[in-house]
């Protein structure tokens, strides 16, 4: 049995992932973003929690985040989410996105270089 969605009651992205996109909305990037506040709306846990202990220090330091999911965009892109309480609910920011497996695996420590 499936579970029931849950929808986020707003989206945003973090003020570094908007100086990493830019401005111009049309890019594929943008797009991709997008749509996956989209997924959001209408399930705010489309992703895959990581554990609380395996939260990288640096989404704790610089965000403060408590709570952290990790949402696969395509292939290998992904990008990481947290949920927040806001005044009219809850708010998923997303945080980051990785346009590769690899840069993924470097911010979480997993192996490789």
């Amino acid at each position: 049995m499936s579970r029931p969605r849950i929808p986020a009651d707003e989206v945003s992205i973090s003020r570094e992932l908007f100086e990493v996109l830019g401005e111009d909305r049309s890019t594929w990037e943008w797009e991709m973003v997008l749509e996956m506040g989209q997924v959001l709306r209408e399930d705010r846990l489309a992703g895959d929690c990581i554990e609380k202990n395996k939260i990288p220090r640096y989404y704790r330091d610089l965000y403060g985040v408590n709570n952290l999911y990790r949402y696969q965009l395509s292939g290998e892109m992904r990008a990481c989410y947290t949920l927040q309480k806001v005044e009219d609910g809850i708010c998923a920011i997303i945080l980051e996105v990785f346009m590769d497996h690899k840069t993924y695996e470097r911010r979480f420590g997993y192996g490789g270089d």
